[in-house]
């Protein structure tokens, strides 16, 4: 999940960049007990730019709510350090850039602050600007008036900064935008079916046992100590479930990405007040147990897969370093507070154990063996069907492929620079030979011109931007408290 976010810069820009207009109304997410910084609230400074606690909580609570909807499901303790990470990272580069802008003579004034602020939605009051809900907001969310209009300067900064980056494309860049998506291949296949008949001896089966052998590798084992903290018997206040609704309202969104009124999810902001006081006595609980004010059940020999502990907690435990204690683990009754006392290291499956799968296994090598050398001696004799023009990512089926099978056939013909080759597939494979070639329709380049200008023109953007940070990185000090 990082590394696709990590992907799509422009699109953290986005998210971090307004990171004061998503906050209005959203809350922080809590980070448990532990938390970053030393310095009067400071988690990091570079060159003249100081990166606050503060900051931080609020790129973090945006990449949190972003992930969650995008996927969801719960977020871990090992994904929150990676989202923290990440929001720290996009951060400093952020400070980079405002230094970078100092320099440029880049100024915003209050005016101007003042101006964008008044355009924001989430302090209108039939259409106009409400001051009285502009203050009220700030007092909700905890924030100083002064800080907010802060943030809002550098955002105007980076804008700023960005559009003297932006630079048009120009046309050959667009022609080779239009190539990249609009090359087609007009292409002759032949299919060629999976053999059905293949048989498997006894031997053959153990022999590949035998040679792949750790392959087939049984659960890991773990002595366990945990404690368990039930959610029965817990109750939560009327006003302890408004302020969590309050404080958390990214997680009671509607079908269609928006905060839900109180009312209509209170019962969930009742349960989210009990997990919330739950996991405080949890956090309490593992710092007795830390310092022996409290014993946990010990279990020896435990399988990973086991149906004494739910799956988070194995998983948890799995990741965990040396003996330490987990943070609290959430599950369907309440917490879970766990420690690996040892590890034992997984065993090779005996043959009888690992005989279905290691047969299913060399079935399926002998079978693609096969079917390639039926392919290629195919391709040798070729005399496919001409099925017209394929393009990259093609959607529609191809002759009797269907749309997945086509994908992956445009996939490595367009990835490859072959004119003819096999492409296996799951059970069938390919055979192909590139007819005719084009780049694109001279009709199909004027119809898409507008979009391919603004592809290219982001991806130049999007470069400088990178290899401007890189640059800096190299220019003004950079310290993490």
């Amino acid at each position: 999940m990082i590394a696709w976010l990590q992907s799509r810069r422009k699109l953290l820009v986005i998210i971090l960049a307004i990171t004061v207009v998503a906050f209005v109304g959203v809350g922080f997410v809590g980070w448990g007990q532990y938390s970053y910084g030393s310095k009067a609230s400071a988690v990091a400074r570079v060159g003249d730019e100081r990166v606050t606690m503060e900051q931080l909580q609020i790129a973090y609570t945006n990449l949190h709510g972003y992930y969650s909807q995008f996927y969801g499901e719960e977020i871990d303790s090992s994904m929150e350090r990676e989202l923290q990470n990440l929001a720290l990272r996009s951060l400093v580069n952020d400070a980079m850039l405002l230094n970078y802008a100092s320099e440029l003579g880049i100024l915003v004034s209050d005016q101007a602050v003042a101006d964008r602020i008044m355009r924001m939605e989430a302090f209108h009051h039939e259409g106009r600007f409400d001051k009285e809900i502009y203050l009220e907001s700030l007092r909700n969310m905890r924030r100083e008036v002064r800080d907010f209009e802060d943030e809002i300067k550098r955002q105007l900064t980076l804008e700023r900064l960005f559009s003297l980056l932006e630079l048009p494309a120009t046309p050959v860049e667009q022609r080779l935008m239009a190539a990249g998506q609009f090359m087609a291949n007009r292409l002759a296949i032949e299919v060629v079916e999976a053999p059905q008949n293949i048989t498997l001896s006894e031997a053959a089966v153990r022999d590949y046992y035998e040679e792949n052998r750790y392959e087939f590798m049984g659960d890991p084992h773990f002595d366990v100590s945990y404690i368990a903290l039930s959610l029965e018997g817990v109750e939560a206040t009327e006003e302890e479930a408004r302020e969590q609704y309050q404080r958390n309202r990214m997680q009671f969104l509607d079908e269609a990405g928006a905060p839900q009124p109180y009312e209509a999810v209170k019962e969930k902001a009742l349960e989210a007040a009990r997990y919330a006081k739950l996991r405080r006595e949890a956090l309490r609980t593992r710092i007795d147990w830390r310092d022996g004010k409290t014993s946990a059940t010990r279990l020896d020999n435990l399988p990973f897969t086991n149906d004494t502990l739910p799956i988070e907690v194995m998983d948890a435990l799995e990741r965990a370093s040396g003996r330490t204690i987990t943070d609290p683990i959430q599950t369907a009754d309440g917490f879970v507070l766990a420690r690996v006392e040892r590890r034992h290291a997984p065993e090779p499956l005996s043959f009888e154990q690992a005989r279905p799968m290691a047969e299913l296994m060399l079935r399926q090598i002998r079978m693609q063996d096969s079917l390639r050398q039926r392919a290629e001696e195919r391709l040798e004799r070729f005399s496919g069907e001409d099925v017209g023009f394929v393009v990259m990512g093609q959607s529609e089926p191809v002759g009797p492929l269907n749309a997945m099978e086509s994908r992956q056939l445009s996939a490595e013909i367009f990835g490859g620079d072959s004119a003819e080759g096999v492409v296996m597939l799951q059970n069938r494979a390919v055979v192909y030979r590139v007819l005719e070639q084009k780049l694109f329709d001279k009709e199909q380049f004027e119809e898409a011109r507008g979009m391919l200008d603004r592809q290219a023109a982001n991806l130049k953007s999007n470069r400088i931007q990178q290899d401007l940070i890189s640059r800096l990185q190299n220019r003004y000090r950079i310290e993490i408290y």
